[in-house]
């Protein structure tokens, strides 16, 4: 105990530790009750805060923990322990402004603390108050990165723990800011393959395709963090499940995440499964390496940091990404990038540092839900009114979008706009309702009488809230995808706005396949034009809505983007439509 912490009461140290235990056991809940306990007692117990907040963070409640955490620094000022759980705290509850603060103070007072140095600095927001603030955060990210990547790499300790540094975050938030990030990804990729490089030589040597041998099935393997209930499995399973067994060996790596029934359909149809969650990574490259495959496929990478640093290895002759994260990754061991012949735009090659290889349509076999009855009430949304369906992540929102909602709404008075919250992210979720709320405002309208932020949804109460909206409004820069594809199938009606990158154009290339054109809108008054027409006349949405449900299945059951796929697999050819080509 410090000074400013005196030795507590027998009875309450055998409290403090038994909440310990409970901490240490995953019992969080009794950890909570018995750090209060100790609290209402000794209310300037820093220890009991303290437990007190990671039993809060452990329970989902990061603003509440971040409260704990704070009045054990205010009783232990500076120390460490407490600095990490606030930082932490801060981090996930989206506070955003003060977890950069709160890294850098812990960076201070622990100048090794990994997280701190390689994650704190190249932290992005969730939600941006104004558009001002992201060439700001932009700024401050790309000058973390540029220290981090001058990181002396010269003793295998150094590597070492720049690869654990690494590994302490991803650059995930980087995309949603709509710019062209080729230079920073790449930055940051060749950085990430010298560490590596560095500290095990062996994981970079060249991999020798497999000795020629007359019948012999090509051996591809298929990696990520997400092979589970998880949108990357429902976009990208079926290449797994779809595979033609007689010319394809197909192996599945579970390199993260849970392992769940997906999980175990997934298995059930691959030829080998490696479950190497709980594996180094360096053992799981190691494994992978040791299976002698001709192809090794990432459907994500920049969504994990343990695969981002897999895919800095060389598993395989060739290694692909495809768009489960749509930006390029800057990795020189990546070498193909399996993208979406519909969505690329022209000249697309230009932000990617791999090979793109575009896969005909949208590229890839999938399978929705079943149609799901629902009602509005149980949302509570009202019958006979306009409801728009804005079901994106709250990141993928920018500052200037939040006025295009209001005009929709001067345009369509009894519009309705629903919104999902965060699962953890209060305090993002905060700031997102207010940014918004202020732009209805700012138009001489009722906030409260557009506005509907649901809780997060168990995914069947997604599906049908899908099907109890009548339009979706799809967001602008980064397009829905599987959310789009659901709601498709749900009768939805989407409204979109291309972007200038494959990220921005997902629905739009669904839409286009069904002969759709009319939602796709040109600029952004034309997106507010379309969705205010479909707000107002019933009958154009009873058409529409016909439509969209007598031509959705153009975009599912795809096996000719999986034969596709195949085709690329046994050779270098183009694929479909545009040659593929090579940046250099």
């Amino acid at each position: 105990m410090t000074a400013s912490s005196p030795a507590p009461p027998d009875s309450l140290s055998t409290a403090l530790a038994e909440a310990a235990r409970a901490l240490d056991g995953t019992d969080p809940a009794r950890a909570e009750r018995l750090a209060l306990s100790v609290l209402s007692a000794a209310p300037d117990q820093a220890t009991a805060h303290h437990i007190l907040g990671q039993a809060r963070l452990r329970q989902g409640r990061a603003e509440e923990a971040a409260d704990a955490f704070r009045a054990a620094l205010d009783r232990e000022p500076g120390g460490v322990a407490h600095l990490r759980g606030l930082a932490r705290s801060l981090d996930i509850s989206g506070a955003d402004h003060a977890a950069h603060d709160a890294y850098h103070a812990l960076l201070l007072a622990d100048p090794k603390d990994l997280r701190a140095r390689w994650y704190g600095g190249r932290m992005l927001p969730r939600v941006y108050h104004d558009s001002a603030e992201i060439p700001l955060w932009r700024r401050r990210f790309a000058d973390a990165l540029g220290m981090l990547t001058a990181s002396p790499l010269e003793t295998p300790e150094q590597a070492a723990t720049a690869v654990q540094g690494i590994g302490q975050g991803t650059n995930f938030m980087l995309s949603y800011q709509g710019e062209d990030d080729r230079a920073l990804q790449t930055l940051w990729g060749h950085f990430t393959h010298r560490a590596v490089a560095a500290c095990q030589p062996d994981l970079v040597a060249p991999c020798p395709p497999p000795p020629p041998v007359p019948g012999r099935t090509l051996r591809i393997g298929y990696v990520s963090e997400h092979f589970w209930s998880h949108t990357i499995t429902l976009l990208f399973g079926h290449w797994v499940l779809r595979q033609d067994r007689d010319r394809f060996e197909v192996s599945v790596y579970l390199v993260g995440g849970p392992r769940d029934s997906t999980t175990e359909a997934l298995a059930r149809n691959a030829d080998t499964v490696r479950d190497l969650r709980a594996a180094p990574v360096v053992t799981a490259a190691r494994r992978i390496r040791d299976d002698q495959l001709d192809v090794v496929v990432f459907p994500d990478l920049g969504m994990g940091a343990r695969s981002f640093v897999l895919a800095a290895c060389r598993l395989a002759p060739r290694q692909c990404v495809s768009w489960g994260h749509p930006v390029t990754t800057g990795l020189p061991t990546v070498d193909v990038f399996l993208t979406s012949e519909a969505m690329e735009p022209e000249g697309a090659e230009a932000v990617y540092t791999e090979r793109l290889v575009p896969l005909p349509r949208l590229g890839i076999h999938y399978r929705p839900a079943q149609r799901t009855d629902g009602r509005r009430d149980v949302f509570g949304l009202p019958e006979g009114v306009p409801v728009y369906l804005c079901c994106q992540a709250l990141q993928k929102y920018l500052p200037d979008q939040d006025d295009l909602f209001a005009r929709i709404a001067t345009a369509v008075p009894d519009a309705r706009f629903v919104f999902l919250r965060h699962r953890s992210a209060t305090a993002a979720n905060a700031a997102f309702l207010r940014r918004l709320e202020s732009a209805f405002v700012a138009r001489g309208l009722d906030p409260g009488a557009h506005l509907v932020a649901l809780p997060w949804l168990a995914w069947e109460d997604f599906l049908r809230l899908c099907g109890v909206c009548d339009v979706f409004l799809d967001s602008i820069g980064w397009s829905g995808g599987n959310t789009t594809l659901e709601a498709l199938a749900q009768g939805a009606i989407p409204v979109t706005l291309p972007g200038p990158f494959m990220r921005g154009r997902h629905t739009m290339a669904m839409l286009r396949l069904m002969g759709l054109d009319e939602l796709v809108a040109r600029d952004r008054n034309d997106y507010v034009a379309i969705a205010a027409r479909l707000g107002q006349d019933r009958e154009v949405r009873a058409r529409l809505r016909a439509e969209v449900q007598e031509r959705r299945n153009r975009l599912y059951g795809d096996d000719g983007a999986v034969r596709a796929l195949e085709a690329f697999y046994e050779g270098e050819q183009p694929i479909h439509g545009r040659p593929a080509t090579k940046n250099t």
